[in-house]
């Protein structure tokens, strides 16, 4: 999932662009990188609140973990 192209059309204030490009690209939503940690993590580290709910309204899964046994929760909590 492009999470770089997501962040600049909502830091643009395209937040229907933002959301047409995760819809295009659903079925990637919950893919993890080689740590295992998914979009949603990684945002939550950065505490975007729109990028995070536009993740979760799209399937985003809150329970996947990474290597360390860490959620999205754990992300936003430490970020």
């Amino acid at each position: 999932m492009d999470i770089k192209g997501i962040k600049e059309k909502i830091e643009a204030g395209d937040i229907e662009g933002a959301k047409s490009m995760i819809e295009k690209r659903s079925d990637r939503i919950n893919q993890p990188n080689q740590w295992k940690e998914t979009c949603l993590m990684c945002v939550c580290y950065e505490r975007n609140p729109v990028l995070i709910d536009l993740l979760i309204d799209a399937g985003a899964d809150l329970g996947m973990t990474d290597l360390h046994g860490s959620t999205a929760l754990h992300y936003a909590v430490t970020g």
